[in-house]
């Protein structure tokens, strides 16, 4: 279990190491499906930061456009679990390289502020009571 994501199962660990050691990759990242779509991020902008556009293309016509969630292709953000070999590192000064593995996990809890603490906390409570 790592401090900030505290329902990283060791299985997946395992998994991204053996993506590596196998050979095939260089590298292996554990992902998880992303919940809002980075296409739809915006970002605050002009002079005195008074208005919106997208984040990716920076269109401020398209804050409004008509897209879905559901019309996206799947989006996936990384885990606190990245493996390399070590001329990965030496090579690119990264934990990535151009042939990175993947292990695909259930959405992961990623504990960055205290409501994200209390929320994996009420988590933890609830999986209990079901026991």
């Amino acid at each position: 279990m790592l401090a900030t994501c505290p329902f990283q199962k060791t299985e997946d660990i395992d998994s991204a190491i053996k993506i590596v050691l196998n050979g095939e990759y260089d590298s292996s990242v554990v992902v998880s499906k992303a919940k809002q779509h980075p296409e739809k991020a915006l970002r605050i902008t002009g002079k005195n930061k008074k208005y919106i556009t997208t984040y990716i293309d920076k269109n401020p016509i398209n804050v409004g456009s008509r897209l879905n969630r559901q019309q996206f292709s799947e989006a996936f953000f990384r885990s606190n679990v990245l493996v390399c070999k070590r001329k990965v590192i030496e090579k690119y000064n990264s934990l990535s390289s151009t042939k990175n593995g993947f292990v695909k996990t259930p959405h992961l809890i990623d504990i960055d502020s205290a409501e994200d603490f209390y929320y994996a906390e009420y988590i933890i409570k609830k999986n209990k009571k079901q026991i």
